[in-house]
């Protein structure tokens, strides 16, 4: 779909279990959203999640060493060959996010409504396999949908209203990391957390 890049294999089993066991431990300890479902870390200057993100990278504990040394410079380095955007890219945000049955993604612009205007590229890695149409990603105004699958990345442009997204239902348990890039350096994560 244009735009739109899936890649295989972006993640290894060994990250992969970093990632869910730092979650599944540090339930308790990061930010939960009753309302649907979820709990997780925001890293980032966030303009949308204000009080949600943290610049604090401590707090990814066991998981920060994997995030900063390889799951960053993946993210920049792909986007730049497989996307083929040779701009200065920074990345502005990344999540490491838990989805439980119940769970939803209401239709949505990773812009936020102008609010985050600086995002550019959206990038979500998925962290296990799900059963069939469960936690389906729907671009809804392209008619594209796309089925997780364990260590796989899809990639699409932030800017809406194009790519515009949502997930109806999450009927299982969805572990992923989300990261956006920007091309404004004010936002550029690796400068700004402590």
């Amino acid at each position: 779909m244009d735009k739109i890049k899936v890649i295989s294999d972006f993640i290894d089993d060994d990250a992969i279990d970093i990632i869910k066991s730092y979650l599944d431990k540090n339930q308790d300890a990061l930010t939960y959203n009753p309302d649907i479902y979820q709990y997780g870390i925001k890293l980032g200057k966030d303009m949308y999640h204000g009080k949600e993100s943290i610049l604090d990278s401590s707090r990814l504990a066991e998981a920060r060493p994997y995030i900063f040394n390889q799951y960053i410079p993946k993210c920049l380095d792909n986007v730049s060959s497989i996307c083929g955007d040779e701009s200065e890219l920074y990345i502005a945000s990344v999540w490491l996010m838990k989805a439980m049955s119940g769970s939803y993604i209401s239709k949505h612009n990773d812009q936020d409504h102008g609010a985050n205007k600086h995002l550019k590229w959206s990038i979500v890695t998925y962290l296990n396999d799900m059963p069939e149409d469960d936690g389906v990603l729907n671009f809804f105004n392209i008619n594209y949908a796309y089925s997780p699958k364990k260590g796989e990345t899809i990639i699409f442009p932030s800017a809406p209203p194009k790519y515009n997204h949502q997930v109806k239902s999450i009927n299982s348990d969805r572990y992923t990391i989300v990261a956006w890039l920007t091309n404004d350096p004010e936002f550029d994560l690796m400068r700004l957390i402590d």
